[in-house]
């Protein structure tokens, strides 16, 4: 007399089985990591990480997309990274705006103006001095004829007296 069994991966009676589908949970299940896709093939199964992690498929760890040149993220150069569990995202740094894979200088002299708070606008000395745009910033300066930090600028140099497009300037000695 002699049994007849189904193989490993197969349900049945010995004389008919059918694949099972270890994927769903049939004939033990499978050894998949919680971070990877389980495949049924005929009599077996196989795993593979999902995007984002590495391994085998029965091991997966997080590939940090945000660590060194060429790491798989597309941040712009004003963007700072940060990873998440199989992915990351993008925000621009300040002084700068947009969705972190673009990210654009605000204009803090011009037309887009704003509060500093609101990434816009200036804080320059609004009588007697000039505001210039940088990359993510602004620098602000005393025209000439006034004296202070850019922020603050008030009366005029001992140096030099402003005058018309007409008149020449005037020098005064200090001595």
């Amino acid at each position: 007399m002699y049994t007849c069994a189904c193989n490993t991966g197969f349900n049945g009676t010995g004389y008919v089985c059918t694949d099972c589908n270890e994927c769903q949970g049939q004939c033990g299940g499978n050894t998949c990591n919680s971070s990877a896709i389980c495949t049924n093939t005929l009599g077996s199964y196989t795993c593979a990480c999902d995007s984002g992690f590495a391994g085998n498929g029965v091991s997966c760890i997080d590939y940090n997309e945000c660590i060194g040149q060429g790491s798989g993220n597309d941040c712009n150069q004003y963007a700072n990274c940060t990873n998440t569990p199989g992915s990351y995202y993008c925000n621009c740094t300040s002084g700068f705006y947009g969705n972190g894979v673009t990210c654009t200088s605000y204009d803090f002299c011009g037309s887009q103006g704003g509060s500093i708070q609101s990434g816009g606008g200036n804080e320059c000395a609004p009588v007697g001095s000039t505001c210039l745009d940088t990359v993510g910033s602004y620098v602000c300066s005393c025209n000439p004829g006034y004296v202070g930090n850019g922020f603050t600028c008030g009366g005029e140099s001992p140096e030099s007296v402003c005058c018309l497009p007409s008149q020449t300037h005037k020098v005064f000695s200090s001595t």
